[in-house]
């Protein structure tokens, strides 16, 4: 933690990092990935070390002319390209100085980046361009904060039509008026 911390003091400073566990941290650079000093063929060599999640695919079932997707946008695309270099970097900086390997994710928010880590594993990244993708394809039970009681208290509220609920089941049969009435009793 204190050497991503030192990397981070010296070359990505508006970063904001946050612990997560002893050997899990959640790290922002929203506001680093704005500079324009970036240099593209950097990013573009970190993106071939960079798996891509879910990037147009379609979830099984449906039919592709009515499947909706949030694909990236080429502005949002570009600023997570720039988030794979500075993870790319703090990976190779961790295991050139430590000899540790890691690995990432890189999203739109904490669950997403979560959720994409795990198709990086292990000692790579992964990042995700396509959120409904990802959402479909991840069990509730594989959600961060959704394991345990409450995951299994908000599939039950999930119609019997949704066999293997995943986070995107959620989105698509619960309105948040049903999970406020649901899980507040």
């Amino acid at each position: 933690f204190d050497s991503v911390r030192q990397f981070l003091n010296s070359n990505v400073p508006k970063a904001i990092l946050e612990r997560a566990s002893i050997d899990e941290f959640f790290l922002d650079v929203t506001a680093s990935i704005e500079d324009d000093e970036i240099d593209s063929e950097a990013v573009q060599q970190a993106m071939e070390q960079t798996s891509t999640v879910g990037q147009k695919e379609t979830i099984a079932g449906e039919d592709p002319e009515e499947a909706t997707t949030m694909l990236a946008d080429d502005y949002e695309r570009a600023r997570l390209e720039r988030g794979c270099f500075v993870a790319h970097s703090i990976r190779t900086n961790v295991y050139e100085k430590l000899g540790f390997t890691m690995s990432a994710g890189i999203g739109t928010n904490k669950t997403i980046a979560k959720l994409s880590a795990t198709y990086g594993k292990p000692k790579g990244q992964a990042v995700c361009f396509d959120v409904e993708w990802i959402l479909n394809d991840t069990p509730v039970s594989k959600c961060r904060n959704l394991g345990g009681k409450l995951g299994s208290a908000v599939q039950k509220l999930l119609p019997p039509s949704a066999t293997n609920p995943t986070v995107g089941s959620i989105a698509r049969y619960l309105s948040l008026h049903d999970l406020r009435k649901g899980l507040s009793s």
